[in-house]
């Protein structure tokens, strides 16, 4: 278990809000670390939509407190934006205007990490990450202002950090090149018509 936070059984909607927020908006999370918390918070039947308002509401906090924030911090509040997308058009162009102005003042040691980030931490082919999931949701150019940013953000990677290795640095660079040819690819007229109704 990750502490005591939540010692006390979850009751109220208060509580299951302030339970879902602090583990990431994540049933994954509130199941692993807290299994009897879940249990209750799944008890109350939080309905889908006030969730998905929860998420909404800690996407748009932590956007307002990113770049307030001190700069070897926001990769790590930028990862939690990811997180709790809702991966809708507004949301992605908020992640490309977020991704953007963390560019002049991010550490070199965390830019690749937030590259890896808008691409995806696992596999290209989950299509997990806001590049793919761009292009995923019909919005090609704004998947491809997201490769730019990659690009740009790897331009500024510093190999010599204790916390990057060149090896590192150049694997997210190989990702993105394969990412965008995987783009390229997929954004042929013909593929396309093939994929939309």
């Amino acid at each position: 278990m990750a502490d005591d936070a939540f010692r006390e059984p979850i009751v109220t909607l208060e509580q299951a809000r302030a339970f879902f927020v602090a583990m990431g908006c994540s049933a994954f999370h509130m199941s692993r670390e807290y299994p009897d918390r879940y249990e209750e918070f799944q008890r109350l039947k939080v309905p889908d939509q006030i969730q998905a308002e929860w998420r909404l509401q800690q996407f748009e906090e932590t956007r307002g407190r990113i770049l307030k924030a001190p700069a070897d911090h926001r990769w790590h509040l930028f990862s939690s934006m990811i997180a709790v997308c809702d991966w809708s058009k507004a949301a992605l162009d908020d992640l490309l205007d977020t991704a953007r102005a963390l560019l002049p003042d991010l550490p070199a040691n965390e830019t690749v990490l937030v590259a890896e980030s808008l691409l995806a931490r696992n596999a290209l082919h989950a299509r997990s990450g806001p590049v793919l999931r761009a292009y995923d949701q019909g919005y090609p150019e704004l998947a491809q202002q997201l490769l730019v940013v990659v690009g740009q953000l790897l331009e500024r990677a510093a190999p010599d950090t204790a916390y990057m290795t060149i090896e590192r640095i150049e694997a997210a660079r190989e990702r993105m090149k394969d990412t965008a040819s995987l783009v390229q690819r997929l954004h042929r007229p013909s593929r396309l018509s093939r994929i939309r109704p």
